[in-house]
């Protein structure tokens, strides 16, 4: 009866561990989440670095580089020179 009782014991305190290491907030399943969670915060904050560096680069061509300037006002806002003109064509199915 006694090693009924021991195994029974041991039994439950393997089943306490295990609800312990699986369950709960630091449990194996919910590390593993916030692991996921960690490296997708991770790319998102690469990703964002990067295009806050690509608009560093373009404000300072923007502040330095005059021709640069006026090619992305002209792009951007459609401005034009004195005595020029521009030409717009529709667009047909076949050029989409």
């Amino acid at each position: 009866m006694w090693k009924r009782a021991k195994a029974s014991f041991f039994a439950l305190i393997a089943l306490f561990v295990l609800v312990l290491l699986f369950r709960g907030e630091f449990g194996l399943l919910s590390l593993y989440r916030y692991s996921r969670f960690e490296k997708t915060l991770e790319r998102q904050l690469a990703a964002e670095q990067a295009r806050g560096d690509s608009l560093e680069q373009v404000l300072y061509r923007l502040k330095t580089d005059p021709e640069f300037l006026e090619r992305m006002a002209r792009e951007r806002l459609n401005m034009i020179k004195d005595n020029e003109r521009v030409y717009r064509f529709k667009e047909t199915e076949i050029d989409k």
